[in-house]
């Protein structure tokens, strides 16, 4: 006895060519694998056209030799160069045997030759390859639609895969296309004007040599549209293949994407702590200097002071110098008896030492004012080597930041790329890929518009853009005003307010303030709205904050009468009929008692 199945088993039977038009598909891969089995089948009947048309096992150079010999002779007989159109054919044919006129019996086999192959061609184009052609427009209709890169062709960095698959489909379609409209192409001009044996690829050239029918193009008419049909199917399964293998490229890409963007994560970090140690290093040798030059102005005032003080001094050692010498030469030769001392030898002994210890003092007081003359010197130095010192971190700062800016700059680009990589991906990995193009919707998905929505909603986002534009002349004030999450000091904020400048520097003022608040709120990673009001208070623009309190003022005094309203019981609803009553007088309210 056989168990009795819980559940029916419904199979979804596979799609055809014709049944996408009517019915999405389940995935990429369905769509993929429905225009391969179209591929096929137009492969197939291309087969069994060229069956049906030249015979199994036989080459079109074997089909086209035996119809050369006869109609050349015929040719020579009416004394015809070349046949290259549909009407010289019809020409010859109603002259020849149409008419009943008289015919060579030796051309009676070119004429039914030459009838044969007209037959032929009215029968097979494009008749027979009407239907192939119809599918091959339909596969590449739909190849168009469903095997897209979502990307754009154009070359942009880390965007390698998509934009090369883009180019790549691209060729792919133009190849395809080309193959179709040349066939139409022949045909119109063999109706027409005529075709000529250089308009057809190498392959037909090649049999039309071996064949020696260089005069008869219109027989290798057959082989180049078999050709083209099959160059047609050749670049449908190559776009196929590269579709099928896309996703995995881009998923090796995200791969490869987010190991860069850790590596240049750690490298904005590095560049970050080299530019603000550098900006450190800059404002202590800057505060140095700014010492050094108070220091310096003072000491320049009293430098002409300590230059009279030295040259006096050294007037008066210099006259102590030679008085001493004298008196001890005095004393010397008093001692010896060659002269007669004015004074006594104790007292002129006294007299020399009194001058020595005057020397000494006057001697430490030169000291003491070189000393001084030689520190205003060693701080004019030392102020010269600290502003060449300022001037160099100033250069290397300033390349630090262009970097680290640089750097910054990259890194939000590979974070783009990588959202765009990722997006990509899950358009060509998602079930609802194909159902949002069958149904023409938009394939971005709703939380994009949701985010954006809440994005316009933040209250900080709303007050950066009232405070823009009530602040007008005050905003550089108001930024230096404003606290920071890593601290920056003066010298960067000064810097932050010159990148501001040269990069808008044609903005209006509304537009300046805008961009400031906004580089706060980026460079500021705890920014919040009390923040932003507290520098409103220190800057004394009560005018602003008015219209703060008035924008987010609204809502929260809407909200806190909402939360103190009492809580009223309200009866669960009856469905309850009522009979019809006649109000009349004051038509007050009428209570049925239920």
């Amino acid at each position: 006895m056989t168990p009795a199945t819980a559940t029916l088993q419904f199979s979804r039977k596979s799609q055809t060519l014709e049944e996408l038009d009517k019915e999405r598909p389940k995935s990429l891969e369905a769509v993929r694998e429905i225009l391969r089995e179209a591929t096929t089948d137009v492969e197939t009947k291309l087969s069994l056209i060229e069956v049906s048309l030249i015979g199994r096992g036989v080459t079109y150079a074997d089909f086209i030799r035996p119809y050369v010999a006869p109609i050349v002779s015929l040719m020579k007989s009416l004394e015809i160069y070349e046949i290259y159109n549909k009407k010289q054919i019809e020409e010859i044919i109603h002259q020849g045997i149409e008419t009943g006129e008289a015919v060579k019996e030796s051309d009676l086999p070119g004429y039914h030759m030459l009838k044969e192959c007209y037959h032929k061609i009215k029968e097979y184009l494009p008749g027979a390859f009407t239907a192939i052609f119809l599918e091959i427009e339909k596969i590449l209709e739909n190849l168009d639609k469903y095997c897209r890169s979502f990307s754009k062709a154009e070359e942009r960095e880390f965007m390698d895969t998509p934009s090369h698959y883009e180019m790549k489909r691209q060729e792919l379609w133009k190849l395809i296309r080309v193959n179709l409209d040349d066939i139409k192409d022949m045909i119109g001009r063999y109706q027409e004007d005529g075709v000529d044996i250089k308009m057809f690829g190498i392959h037909a050239r090649d049999i039309g040599r071996g064949c020696e029918c260089e005069r008869l193009p219109f027989l290798l008419m057959f082989p180049q549209t078999c050709v083209n049909v099959r160059n047609a199917c050749k670049g449908i399964r190559q776009w196929l293949k590269a579709d099928e293998e896309y996703p995995s490229y881009i998923k090796d890409d995200i791969i490869d994407m987010e190991k860069k963007i850790e590596h240049k994560t750690r490298e904005e970090r590095e560049s970050q702590m080299r530019s603000s140690q550098l900006e450190y290093k800059m404002r202590h040798v800057q505060q140095e200097c700014s010492v050094l030059e108070s220091e310096l102005k003072k000491l320049i005032a009293r430098e002409m002071a300590f230059n009279q003080d030295a040259r006096k001094l050294e007037r008066e050692i210099n006259k102590l110098e030679l008085e001493i010498g004298t008196l001890e030469q005095e004393k010397v030769m008093s001692s010896k008896g060659l002269i007669k001392s004015s004074q006594p030898p104790e007292a002129l002994s006294r007299k020399i030492h009194d001058l020595k210890e005057k020397h000494h003092g006057l001697a430490t007081k030169h000291s003491h004012v070189q000393a001084k003359i030689m520190l205003v010197e060693k701080k004019r130095e030392m102020l010269r080597e600290s502003n060449a010192n300022a001037s160099a971190l100033r250069s290397a700062s300033r390349k630090a930041r262009t970097d680290h800016t640089n750097v910054e700059h990259e890194l939000h680009t590979m974070n783009e790329r990588l959202e765009e990589l990722k997006q990509i991906y899950l358009y060509k990995t998602s079930h609802e890929t194909p159902k949002k193009i069958f149904y023409g919707l938009p394939l971005a998905p709703k939380t994009t518009v949701k985010t954006t929505g809440k994005k316009n909603h933040d209250p900080l986002n709303r007050a950066v853009k009232i405070v823009a534009h009530y602040i007008e002349k005050d905003w550089m004030k108001l930024y230096r005003k404003l606290p920071f999450h890593p601290v920056r000091g003066t010298e960067m904020l000064e810097q932050d307010l010159d990148d501001i400048f040269q990069k808008s520097a044609r903005n209006t003022v509304k537009e300046l303030s805008h961009e400031a608040l906004a580089k706060w709120r980026r460079l500021h990673t705890r920014a919040t709205l009390e923040e932003l009001k507290g520098a409103l208070v220190e800057l004394k623009r009560k005018d602003v904050l008015e219209h703060l309190e008035k924008a987010h003022g609204g809502s929260g005094g809407a909200a806190s009468s909402r939360r103190n309203k009492p809580t009223i019981f309200k009866p669960a609803r009856v469905a309850v009929s009522l009979p019809k009553i006649k109000i009349s007088g004051d038509k007050s309210m009428v209570v049925q008692s239920i």
